[in-house]
């Protein structure tokens, strides 16, 4: 099944008035290569509900195995040269710097993953470069293509 992979909730620099793009959520697509539908949400403190942050469109369909990268902010979606694929949704959302719940829901909104997160988090980069990044994998290509 689809799981969530790394996350970065606390990039380098100020939060405060600036596009979010650093703050991300890696998926790592399963077996089905499906992932329209589904949803990427988080647990606003201090209230505790759940906020969506990105939900995947119909058709929404990579090689199984494929890193996407949900970023908050903007920039252009779509494969990098390593073959992760990245999904900007604009919104600007903003994981908690204290510790966070991510999860990830079905397109019948039951829970398949979620990642507690201990606070002031960033675990190594979405591109493949530097410390701590991601492994380089065959590019996306649309799935049973």
């Amino acid at each position: 099944q689809h799981r969530i992979g790394r996350v970065c909730a606390n990039p380098p620099g100020n939060d405060r008035g600036q596009d979010r793009a650093g703050e991300w959520v890696e998926v790592i697509v399963g077996p089905s290569g499906d992932l329209g539908g589904h949803e990427l949400q988080h647990r606003v403190f201090p209230s505790g509900r759940w906020e969506a942050l990105h939900r995947f469109p119909e058709g929404f369909k990579l090689v199984p195995g494929t890193p996407v990268v949900v970023h908050a902010g903007h920039g252009r979606s779509g494969p990098d040269p390593r073959g992760v694929y990245h999904v900007f949704t604009g919104a600007n959302w903003r994981l908690n710097n204290d510790g966070d719940i991510v999860r990830l829901l079905d397109p019948r909104a039951s829970e398949l993953h979620r990642r507690e997160l201990r606070g002031d988090e960033c675990e190594g980069t979405p591109s493949g470069r530097g410390p701590g990044s991601l492994p380089a994998v065959t590019p996306p290509r649309p799935f049973g293509s």
